[in-house]
């Protein structure tokens, strides 16, 4: 075999490598489009992906007290971003509220705020407070309806301190 002939060979085998090697990347990016459509699409930072209810009477919502006094007291659907921190309500997010009981709190909707109800109590007793979610978070999943929450409503604060004292035959 001469140089010529050997400089044939070398090169007839670079080409046979480089189309090899043309093909073997072909067939991997095929592959990593294909993987890419089933994976579900990221959830962009700072989105909602989860919600729950809330609760605040007379300013305080980490641990509230309603009583049959109380007249403002709110239940608010909150959302939840993946590392739950407050998050923006989907657009197309809505809620309606429910209480099982409502002779003893009733819960009617904000005239402001779409989010948030209105909690009426009439009577102590016990009563559980849930809402039903529609919409679609970012990541194309719908909307679940939070936990509901058991709640109860106590006697008011005694309003004056006074003894009667009534004469007797």
């Amino acid at each position: 075999m001469d140089d010529h002939d050997a400089y044939d060979l070398a090169e007839m085998l670079r080409s046979e490598l480089h189309e090899g090697a043309d093909r073997i990347a072909d067939s991997i990016n095929r592959l990593t489009a294909t993987v890419k459509k089933l994976q579900p699409a990221p959830v962009p930072t700072n989105q909602a992906v989860s919600n729950r209810l809330a609760i605040s009477a007379g300013g305080n919502s980490v641990n509230p007290t309603i009583t049959v006094d109380t007249t403002d007291g709110t239940v608010t659907l909150e959302f939840q971003d993946d590392r739950g921190g407050p998050a923006t309500a989907p657009a197309d997010a809505t809620v309606v509220f429910d209480s099982d009981n409502p002779a003893v709190c009733a819960v009617a909707a904000d005239a402001t705020n779409p989010f948030q109800g209105n909690l009426a109590p009439a009577s102590v007793g016990s009563f559980n407070l849930s809402a039903t979610v529609t919409g679609t978070y970012a990541n194309g999943t719908a909307i679940g309806s939070p936990a509901p929450l058991a709640l109860a409503v106590t006697g008011g604060v005694a309003v004056s301190n006074l003894l009667v004292a009534a004469a007797s035959n």
